[in-house]
């Protein structure tokens, strides 16, 4: 069983329009858009990814698998990212490189497939077989081709699949943050089509249509079983040059902006178990400089007046988002959230230490001393979401919050998520 892959890195191809860095809506003179592509503002955080993470993580997947994965470049690529190639090459043996010139043809994954089939595999030449694409920004799962071998078969020849369910996330000073759970059939990254040679050529499917429409025009099978891919997310994207900002701390909010409609990971993801090589660098916080902790990680409908979460200590810039839903006779500060805080060896902090400063940030101090300083939360009846965003003065520490029904205690409030980041 044959898969074959295809990652274009930063191909040279000033005529395509196809991408928005070649469409003319950026740069006025193929000079611009060659230094663009070229450069090390794009290049260096791709190569990262790609020698770093992507590769490795594709090694792990084709153990025990045949797997030839096509790399094609320009001859423009600056000699020290070639030589990256050139020495991914050698480590990983299912890789095989195709320096692109104007003069000579470029390599296909069908020529390639043709190649391995009529030689290494020439027992049986006319197999179904895998085709797959993969950019040098993205990664696919350790289990991506067991999950796909159960269809490679002749009754699915003809056909593609998609795995829906991946992580986006933003790729930020070597970590992968903001990271969100998404759901985007039959995006591009390791959709796979399923192929074969016959005595008189290729059946695949029969028109070379855009991913996001295929199911238009063949049938597509749809697998969300599992996380199935990691779609990068930062500034030097293609996809990011036709945001309205374009200044790097307003294309990076905007691109914020569009993927928290996703919900964040958490431990119920179990996203170790399919991207290992991301262990320590992919977390739910804004900032690579962030921590990141989840409190809830299943609905937690509160039965009591009071739940209390724990949490490791923090300091500094604090942002503790709680969703919460409410049943439909919830009012206006119908729930609050307090805050325990205490010092480096985790005593309760005198109120008098801290007062001044709380003021200034907009947490209250309740006159009831069993809730201390606290926020209400949105509880409209529905879906909830409240934000509370404070500092904390030097030597104090958050280590618990806790939510707490308020005015009417016997309205329904489930808990659904519940996140404490600091930085």
């Amino acid at each position: 069983m044959l898969f074959i892959g295809h990652t274009r890195f930063s191909v040279y191809q000033p005529q395509s329009g196809a991408w928005k860095a070649t469409n003319g809506t950026r740069f006025k003179s193929e000079q611009d858009y060659r230094n663009y592509l070229f450069s090390d503002e794009r290049l260096a955080s791709r190569a990262d990814i790609f020698f770093g993470l992507s590769l490795p993580q594709l090694a792990e997947a084709a153990k025990n698998h045949a797997v030839i994965h096509l790399i094609s470049y320009s001859h423009h690529l600056p000699t020290k990212y070639e030589t990256r190639l050139i020495e991914a090459a050698d480590k990983h043996d299912f890789l095989v490189l195709d320096k692109m010139f104007p003069s000579s043809a470029a390599a296909t994954t069908e020529s390639v497939a043709r190649e391995a089939l009529f030689s290494k595999f020439s027992a049986d030449p006319y197999q179904p077989f895998g085709v797959y694409r993969l950019d040098d920004d993205d990664l696919l799962p350790a289990d991506y081709f067991d999950r796909h071998e159960k269809y490679i078969k002749e009754p699915f020849v003809g056909m593609q699949v998609s795995l829906g369910t991946g992580i986006t996330a933003i790729y930020s000073e070597g970590k992968f943050v903001n990271a969100r759970r998404c759901y985007h059939p039959m995006l591009a990254i390791g959709f796979m089509s399923i192929q074969r040679f016959t005595p008189d050529g290729l059946v695949r499917p029969e028109r070379n249509i855009a991913h996001n429409l295929s199911d238009r025009h063949f049938p597509v099978i749809m697998d969300s079983s599992g996380l199935g891919y990691v779609w990068t997310r930062q500034v030097e994207q293609d996809t990011s040059l036709g945001l309205a900002s374009t200044n790097r701390e307003g294309i990076l909010t905007s691109i914020r902006n569009h993927i928290n409609a996703n919900p964040p990971i958490d431990g119920s993801d179990q996203f170790e178990k399919y991207f290992p090589i991301l262990k320590g660098k992919l977390t739910a916080a804004e900032d690579a400089r962030s921590t990141h902790e989840q409190l809830i990680e299943r609905r937690v409908e509160m039965k009591s007046t009071v739940e209390n979460f724990t949490c490791q200590p923090v300091s500094g810039d604090l942002s503790i988002t709680v969703k919460m839903v409410c049943d439909m006779s919830a009012v206006e500060k119908n729930s609050l959230l307090s805050f325990s805080l205490v010092d480096a060896s985790g005593k309760p902090v005198p109120v008098e230490r801290v007062a001044a400063h709380m003021a200034e940030q907009g947490v209250t101090l309740s006159g009831n001393p069993t809730i201390g300083w606290f926020r209400y939360l949105n509880t409209r009846p529905g879906q909830n979401r409240t934000k509370a965003e404070f500092s904390l003065p030097q030597g104090v520490f958050l280590s618990a919050v806790t939510v707490r029904k308020w005015k009417k205690t016997d309205t329904s409030i489930t808990l659904h998520s519940l996140t404490v980041e600091s930085s």
